[in-house]
């Protein structure tokens, strides 16, 4: 089986990638908005493709007939979709003052002059600042397993899976290919590997700005007299 990190910020990544690969949904129809969980109105979904026929994934309104999505693609396919709505549903849209505060951290002195130049863009800062946001709010609803990422030092894929689970349960996904159900859950099932000790997991911050803060501290011990 296969292993694909999931972290917002991969996921959010995808939106600006142009060298990822586009899996186009069969139902071309725009969704309407996400309603938060807390709406009376509980919505109705798709049980067939446009044309009648089964989907071997539906997530949310979109509908994906066999052999549209690959089984590199079905994490992505079906997580990012779902942690959009969790975010949407939370509130979570970074604030101006949050990102304005992440950016103003992650600068560097001009060589030429005594101005600072942002170390990431804008667009960046943004998703990093979701990821962060969306990733301690799931964990602190949901607790449970988290692991070391490359590309996100905590991520809480224990807590990816409980919200996932109940996700499935109220309908708001279905994977009807079974090759495809088995490849996006032996992901979340585990067993994990590198995880990080509970005592040791830390969502006070965004994991860049907890690194730039170790990197700070350590070059200050190594000129300290």
């Amino acid at each position: 089986m296969h292993r694909f990190p999931v972290t917002v910020a991969i996921i959010a990544a995808f939106f600006a990638c142009a060298g990822c690969q586009s899996t186009k949904p069969s139902d071309q129809r725009q969704p309407p908005q996400l309603a938060s969980d807390s709406s009376p109105h509980t919505p109705t979904y798709p049980t067939t493709l446009p044309s009648g026929e089964p989907f071997a994934v539906r997530v949310l309104h979109q509908t994906y007939a066999t052999g549209q999505v690959k089984p590199s693609e079905i994490i992505r396919v079906v997580a990012r979709p779902l942690l959009q709505k969790f975010a949407i549903d939370n509130n979570l849209a970074p604030t101006q003052e949050e990102l304005e505060d992440f950016s103003r951290a992650m600068t560097r002195p001009k060589s030429d002059s005594d101005s600072t130049q942002p170390i990431i863009p804008a667009s960046l800062a943004s998703s990093v600042v979701l990821s962060w946001k969306t990733d301690r709010e799931l964990y602190k609803k949901y607790g449970g397993a988290v692991v070391f990422q490359q590309m996100n030092p905590q991520e809480p894929v224990g807590a990816y899976a409980a919200y996932l689970r109940e996700c499935e349960a109220r309908g708001e996904f279905v994977i009807a290919d079974e090759a495809l159900h088995e490849e996006f859950w032996a992901y979340f099932d585990g067993p994990y590997r590198m995880v990080v000790p509970p005592e040791d997991v830390d969502f006070s911050k965004p994991w860049m700005l907890k690194m730039r803060d170790a990197r700070s501290k350590k070059s200050g011990a190594a000129k300290a007299p």
